[in-house]
């Protein structure tokens, strides 16, 4: 009797061991598949922005399988080598952002962009992800709390990339960068004193920050404050995003059928701008299906970080997905007129080879990480 007992427990360890397993995997496919099905709303929507221009949707259709076999090809990366390359990944990317600065391609008003003659490409991108998972490897290096040297060693590792990039000047770039380091840190265990202190002092020295503004980022803010003085000039984007986004309605016009895109008054909706084109084409209830996904992909990765079972994973996942939730939320509060326009796309979504790899680099790093917590939960 003893001995069936003792079967008994061990089948039902094991059948939960399985069950538990194949949770895991069918987790993970519907992190994959939500993915895929945000990426398909971003072809969707840039071959309705590309007005007949088949070579753009190609070539992002292209970048898209390249990102998702990148994805797949990092999640089967175990963490222990995540952690081991983060530090020279940081390194090289802060050797690309130098070359930015030396011989960088200027686009935008900014000398953003790495041309390499075969590829060109931001290397600030590349920081979104790169910047959390070195902190998550110095951090799992390090006893919590952060001791005051272990702290001031990572916020130089902060610090360092926002100069490079606002040098650039991109100043909503570098920005995003240092408020991702910012979290992760704050997820470490950062004291909240010490953001009490960086608050009070941000809002003492903005006079003197104002004066180091250059004039381009002064008439963005006035804009955003003003919007209908110069309806033509620099107010002209908002004005039109604006306008599209009101035209759409809760079903919007059509695919294909959007005014404002398709008679050129709307600029940049291809890329910066693409939301107002959905807003414009698939209505408030096609914004809704987005931000659903948007939620629903944001709240799995959570929930991973949740589930981590070190410091690497649970910051390494939350840098990550607060990286990919900071840069949809900034975008669409741009194109809405509830900030500057900061020129950052909507990931996934926008046209853009950079950014979709990146991202999608991230999400496998994410998903190594959920892969090393099935591990231990095994």
């Amino acid at each position: 009797m003893y001995h069936i007992l003792i079967q008994s427990q061990h089948d039902s360890g094991t059948q939960h061991m399985l069950s538990t397993s194949k949770l895991g995997n069918q987790e993970h496919v519907s992190l994959n598949t939500l993915l895929c099905v945000y990426i398909v709303i971003g072809m969707l929507l840039l071959t309705s922005a590309s007005e007949g221009n088949h070579y753009m949707v190609i070539k992002q259709g292209v970048h898209a399988l390249l990102a998702v076999g990148i994805l797949f090809a990092v999640q089967r990366m175990s963490c222990e080598h995540l952690q081991k390359v983060a530090f020279i990944a940081y390194l090289a990317t802060i050797a690309l952002l130098i070359l930015v600065l030396l011989i960088g391609h200027t686009g935008k008003g900014a000398q953003r962009w790495l041309d390499l003659r075969f590829i060109r490409f931001e290397p600030s991108e590349i920081m979104k992800v790169i910047l959390p998972v070195t902190l998550a490897s110095c951090v799992q290096n390090q006893e919590l709390p952060l001791s005051p040297l272990a702290l001031l060693q990572n916020l130089l590792l902060v610090l360092l990339p926002f100069m490079l990039i606002a040098k650039q000047p991109d100043l909503g770039t570098a920005t995003i960068i240092a408020t991702i380091g910012i979290f992760t840190l704050i997820m470490a265990g950062l004291p909240f004193k010490l953001i009490r202190y960086g608050i009070t002092a941000f809002v003492v020295m903005s006079p003197v920050s104002w004066t180091l503004l250059h004039e381009y980022q002064k008439k963005r803010i006035m804009t955003l404050l003003m919007p209908r003085q110069d309806v033509s000039g620099s107010g002209y984007h908002i004005m039109q995003s604006k306008i599209a986004i009101g035209s759409g309605g809760f079903f919007g016009k059509g695919w294909f059928y959007g005014t404002q895109s398709h008679l050129q008054f709307l600029p940049e909706h291809n890329t910066d701008f693409i939301f107002a084109l959905l807003a414009e084409e698939f209505g408030f209830f096609g914004c809704c299906v987005l931000f659903a996904l948007f939620l629903w992909i944001l709240i799995k990765c959570f929930s991973y970080s949740m589930q981590a079972q070190n410091h690497f994973t649970r910051l390494a996942c939350a840098g990550i997905s607060f990286a990919f939730g900071i840069c949809t939320f900034i975008n669409v509060a741009m194109v809405t007129g509830l900030i500057p326009v900061v020129g950052i796309p909507l990931p996934l979504i926008s046209y853009g080879g950079t950014t979709m790899l990146i991202t999608l680099l991230g999400f496998g790093i994410i998903n190594a990480c959920r892969s090393q917590s099935r591990l231990f939960d095994s």
